[in-house]
């Protein structure tokens, strides 16, 4: 079978007109050397305005091509939705399948977006989907050997129900968000404990936090967002544990206390997360969007709905996490977007990718009208 370069010039000829017979644009010569770049595996850098969008198409063509698939990651659902909106019917003419990732998709849905040429989704989407894969596999794996004998006997095979095919071509869009931005917020696939919430703890950890005095029990940095208790804080903080000696405790009291602390000092209502419906809710500080599902680990989540007066749920525990460097794929196109950083942290960026990331980086001049 003819090699992915051998057909680049075809493949970008068949993306360009199917793009001007469909939206009656036309790819300039800056586009096209992006395109080209990019599906070399290239960091590609383009000013504002230049029309990333519809250049993430001539890779995404020519990669599609190979039947193994494409992942689009942005930065959040309304941008996939509307890239993906805006290049399916060049994708169409073309015979290529895209799709749409769902948020909070179930099996069947993911699947049915894996299996599309072309599948656009948000990044965190992508890793969350790979560690339940993971997840299953692991599962799959620990079933034993008495299961497999028994379906032999009935002459059937254990069958492994996973979302992603494979990770085999992924262009990531305004690269500084997802891998830099966010670099250090790890994907955490977090599962309910068998432990019981002791409601009253919580409740008396978050008054005793209201009743300590700042700088004399705890010492307040809200620009690193941190808590730190001092002596005098510990002494007042055991006090009450004595009091209160009759309480459950999952973890030492003192932890109890810190949570409570960041809970009433750090985390802001209607900022940080919003109460619905009787339940803490969280906002993502980088998109704005509420997560319903997901909730903060180690207490933390508890000590703000103890704050909040509202039901109390049960902790989670964390069943898989990854980072977004560790999310890796067998070939990965990046695509800067000048909007987000600075022209003169785009060489620092570059630099930073082409060391980190072991992958080549072209600048594009803007397209000049001749």
């Amino acid at each position: 079978s003819p090699t992915l370069p051998s057909i680049l010039i075809e493949a970008f000829a068949l993306t360009t007109e199917a793009l001007k017979r469909t939206t009656s644009m036309v790819y300039y010569d800056v586009q096209l050397a992006g395109g080209i770049g990019m599906a070399d595996g290239a960091v590609v850098e383009m000013q504002t305005g230049e029309g990333k969008t519809i250049v993430i198409a001539l890779p995404a063509v020519l990669h599609a091509l190979t039947g193994q698939g494409v992942h689009v990651a942005t930065t959040n659902h309304y941008l996939a939705s509307r890239d993906q909106e805006q290049l399916s019917p060049v994708f169409e003419m073309l015979g290529i399948h895209s799709e749409i990732l769902p948020e909070d998709s179930d099996l069947r849905q993911s699947q049915t977006a894996y299996r599309a040429d072309v599948t656009y989704g948000t990044g965190y989407q992508f890793g969350f989907d790979y560690l339940k894969d993971q997840l299953e596999l692991r599962h799959h794996e620990n079933i034993g050997r008495g299961t497999d004998v028994l379906l032999h006997l009935i002459r059937q095979e254990r069958q492994v129900s996973i979302r992603q095919r494979g990770r085999e071509f992924t262009i990531i869009d305004e690269i500084d968000s997802v891998m830099l931005d966010e670099a250090n917020t790890p994907l955490l696939l977090s599962g309910s404990s068998n432990q019981n919430p002791t409601p009253f703890s919580f409740q008396v950890a978050h008054q005793t936090a209201v009743d300590c005095i700042v700088d004399e029990h705890y010492v307040l940095d809200t620009q690193k967002g941190s808590v730190e208790i001092t002596q005098s804080g510990e002494d007042f903080v055991l006090n009450v544990h004595e009091q209160n000696s009759h309480m459950e405790l999952s973890r030492p009291w003192i932890s109890y206390i810190y949570n409570a602390l960041r809970a009433v000092n750090l985390f802001v209502r209607d900022e940080d997360y919003v109460v619905r419906d009787g339940k803490v809710q969280i906002v993502d500080a980088m998109t704005g969007r509420i997560h319903p599902d997901r909730t903060w680990r180690d207490g933390l989540h508890q000590a703000i709905e103890a704050k909040e007066n509202v039901t109390i749920s049960p902790p989670n525990v964390t069943q898989a996490r990854i980072t977004r460097q560790r999310y890796r794929v067998c070939l990965c196109t990046i695509l800067c977007n000048q909007r987000i950083i600075s022209p003169s942290s785009l060489a620092i960026l570059s630099l930073r990718f082409v060391r980190d990331w072991n992958c080549n980086s072209e600048r594009l001049a803007t397209n000049l009208a001749m």
